[in-house]
């Protein structure tokens, strides 16, 4: 079942039934691909039509945000929040345990550079079969042939919203071997640390944008969009103001 927030579908799952659907689609012989949206992503997807299909083209539309949360309450149909970040350790977790071969695509300008985000996985996963390479935004310096070589079974791409999106959309029938791909955001630094996770008493009360508040202050613009500008639109959305 999906729920409408601002016309962007989004899937009413619980964590549980995201992972059983990965494992059961990793084992096909079709491609998927998962979003994560959140409230910036869907503000942003009513602005970009491009965005907005891939969106709701995604085998799964995960609610990672509060801010879906509140959404979903105020339309009546309640949400339960499944966070990215989690998820990948989930995904991560998989892959060491039934050897699943991972690729990810990282921002080449980003925090986290590719041998660090490896580095890093192959640290706290162990022995897991994992590449990367870390390109533009635009994907344009991307090297697909060196992917299709390795032939990964999951596709991990961290550039941020719109361009991972896109990236996947692009690419992804290009490289036949990947079963899952998925958009992760900024999860990759999260895992070489460098960004601090909020602690867990702030993600369960949905106190993560107070957290990045204090940890990336220059990130006040993002956040003043995700609890200021996203509940706005989604009261003026229900009540067709």
């Amino acid at each position: 079942m999906k729920v409408n927030i601002l016309d962007i579908l989004v899937d009413k799952i619980t964590s549980d039934q995201v992972l059983e659907k990965i494992k059961n689609w990793l084992e096909s012989k079709e491609q998927h691909y998962l979003v994560t949206p959140n409230p910036e992503i869907v503000l942003e997807a009513r602005k970009d039509k491009e965005l907005k299909d891939i969106l709701n083209k995604a085998a799964l539309a995960i609610p990672d945000g509060i801010g879906l949360i509140f959404a979903s309450w105020l339309y009546l149909n309640p949400l339960k929040r499944v966070q990215g970040s989690d998820l990948t350790n989930q995904i991560l977790k998989l892959a060491k345990e039934k050897k699943y071969k991972v690729y990810f695509l990282n921002w080449q300008k980003g925090l986290s550079k590719t041998k660090e985000i490896k580095k890093s996985i192959k640290e706290k996963y162990g022995q897991i079969e994992i590449e990367g390479q870390g390109i533009e935004k635009d994907g344009e310096n991307i090297n697909l042939k060196i992917i299709q070589e390795f032939k990964p079974d999951i596709l991990l791409v961290a550039l941020g919203a719109p361009w991972q999106e896109k990236i996947i959309n692009k690419f992804l029938f290009q490289i036949p071997s990947v079963k899952i791909a998925m958009a992760v955001g900024g999860t990759l630094d999260f895992i070489t640390g460098k960004i601090k996770r909020a602690p867990l008493i702030f993600r369960r009360l949905g106190l993560e944008w107070f957290w990045r508040l204090i940890c990336q202050p220059w990130r006040i613009k993002k956040i003043f969009t995700a609890t200021c500008k996203f509940p706005l639109a989604a009261i003026k959305y229900k009540f067709k103001l």
